[in-house]
């Protein structure tokens, strides 16, 4: 059965699947997602070096096994600086051409309905926020 439509956090009731990369990641069936995703010239070499060194010290300040609170740590602590570095406008900045925006906006609205119900998204000269919700599995 398909959850109602609008915004659905996270139910601390329901099974929660979390598995990791560089970040923890929660998969929840029927929870909404914000989620930023990046062009690859967006944050430069010694932003991507001051986040591996930022990883590395981490690291070694929270041994395995990393509990959530530790992830969260970390999360915020990266998750800030890439923020802040994105928000300067490193890069090409290919999305701040109206083509380019529009192909990433339409792309965003294809599926629609189909695989997810869009929440809301905004593109940035060279990133875009998205909040939206899965359907299905």
């Amino acid at each position: 059965m398909e959850p109602p439509p609008g915004f659905q956090g996270l139910d601390p009731g329901t099974p929660i699947h979390v598995y990791y990369g560089d970040l923890p990641h929660w998969r929840q069936q029927g929870t909404t997602y914000f989620v930023t995703f990046r062009l690859a010239d967006s944050l430069p070499q010694q932003c991507l070096a001051e986040i591996g060194t930022i990883r590395r010290q981490w690291e070694l300040t929270h041994p395995e096994p990393r509990d959530e609170s530790a992830w969260l740590d970390y999360g915020r602590q990266v998750g800030m600086k890439q923020e802040e570095w994105l928000d300067k406008g490193c890069g090409s900045c290919a999305l701040n051409r109206q083509d380019c925006a529009e192909l990433v906006a339409d792309a965003m609205k294809f599926f629609d309905g189909q695989r997810y119900h869009l929440g809301a998204f905004v593109v940035m000269p060279n990133h875009v926020h998205v909040i939206f919700r899965p359907l299905g599995d």
